[in-house]
């Protein structure tokens, strides 16, 4: 059984919707083990899948290998595709 949720075009990562496509009972454990495995509290992880795009909230890069790791994505694949367009832009707008 996979859960089915609305996907939130405005989080910065998909780590909670790559998490959804998993089995529940898969869900269920690897959001117990994964705070661990990354060496941070449960509340930081939350914090981790509830990122906003606007907010300041970044994921250190060894975490998000981690992460990759143990989901078996790529590490881009991790990162919400409206985020880089976000950050792109601003980069472009800043250089003119």
């Amino acid at each position: 059984m996979k859960l089915k949720r609305d996907k939130s075009q405005s989080k910065k990562y998909r780590i909670d919707e790559i998490l959804q496509q998993k089995t529940f009972a898969e869900y269920k454990t690897l959001k117990k083990e994964l705070p661990d495995a990354l060496g941070i509290t449960r509340q930081t992880f939350y914090l981790y899948l509830n990122a906003t795009i606007d907010d300041g909230v970044e994921i250190p890069a060894t975490k998000l290998f981690i992460l990759s790791k143990y989901l078996g994505v790529e590490i881009s694949e991790l990162y919400n595709n409206e985020y880089f367009n976000k950050v792109a832009d601003e980069k472009l707008n800043s250089s003119t």
